[in-house]
């Protein structure tokens, strides 16, 4: 938002020179920003190297993980739905019942 402002000022005020400002400051901030990144990832190689932590075992481990969670969610999920079901049930067993007596006193 602040970018597109910063680009219409500058177009406004200095012209077509602006709009080529606008575009090096554009480029240049995206420059940047896959510097830092392309940094914080060969941070991260060396440390891994130095922690002798191997991928592969690590994305098994993260994946044996994310396995076990989503079974405990389904597990969770059937477990809610049979209780929902069970008052449900009860619920149409009172209904009915009610029903009956209506029927029976008049």
């Amino acid at each position: 938002m602040i970018g597109i402002v910063i680009a219409v000022v500058l177009n406004v005020v200095a012209g077509t020179i602006g709009g080529v400002i606008a575009l090096g400051l554009a480029f240049g901030l995206i420059f940047s920003t896959h510097q830092r990144s392309k940094m914080i990832y060969d941070d991260l190689q060396r440390i891994k190297k130095k922690l002798e932590i191997d991928e592969s075992e690590y994305a098994s481990q993260v994946f044996r993980v994310d396995e076990e969670a989503e079974d405990d969610i389904h597990r969770d999920h059937e477990k809610g739905l049979t209780e929902i079901n069970e008052e449900i049930e009860k619920e149409l067993e009172k209904y009915i019942d009610q029903q009956k007596t209506k029927k029976e006193e008049p």
